[in-house]
């Protein structure tokens, strides 16, 4: 069976169930699982948490719809745990919207120009940036450049 084949069948109303059988290569049983459609959100964000007491990580995978809700949401979880730096991680972001893109770099300039002390203001080191190429109203990345990271992180 195909890909596109299974796709159609698994696709649906929302909230209308679907029966699966699943065979597996070397199990004799057959799993049946009965799933309840709904729809699959796509997340910007693949992860973030403090990565020291005062240090946060946000992982982003993609500049999506929701990026910048995302992102905001995240920062501001990490800034109640005591969060005064932070690593912003975009290594493998394949680009996406071009406005997502834009809001986030807003976010940092937004901080940058406000009117708080040296002391308040947060740092961020940025992994690896992607290079941004508008085609229509989506971002490309590319590999443009990497800093120096706030703490050293493997690959």
């Amino acid at each position: 069976m195909s890909t596109e084949d299974i796709m159609s069948r698994l696709r649906g109303p929302k909230d209308s169930e679907v029966k699966l059988t699943i065979v597996r290569r070397g199990v004799d049983d057959q799993l049946y699982f009965t799933v309840k459609r709904d729809k699959i959100p796509i997340l910007s964000l693949d992860a973030s948490y403090m990565i020291q007491p005062k240090t946060g990580y946000i992982r982003i995978n993609r500049f999506g719809a929701t990026t910048a809700e995302e992102f905001a949401e995240a920062l501001k979880s990490l800034q109640k745990k005591g969060m005064k730096d932070l690593i912003l991680d975009l290594q493998g972001n394949g680009g996406g919207y071009l406005n997502a893109a834009i809001d986030l770099a807003n976010e940092f300039l937004k901080q940058k120009n406000s009117s708080s002390t040296p002391k308040e203001e947060p740092h961020a080191a940025v992994i690896s940036l992607p290079k941004v190429r508008a085609t229509s109203r989506t971002a490309v990345s590319s590999y443009w450049w990497t800093s120096t990271p706030l703490l050293p992180v493997k690959s």
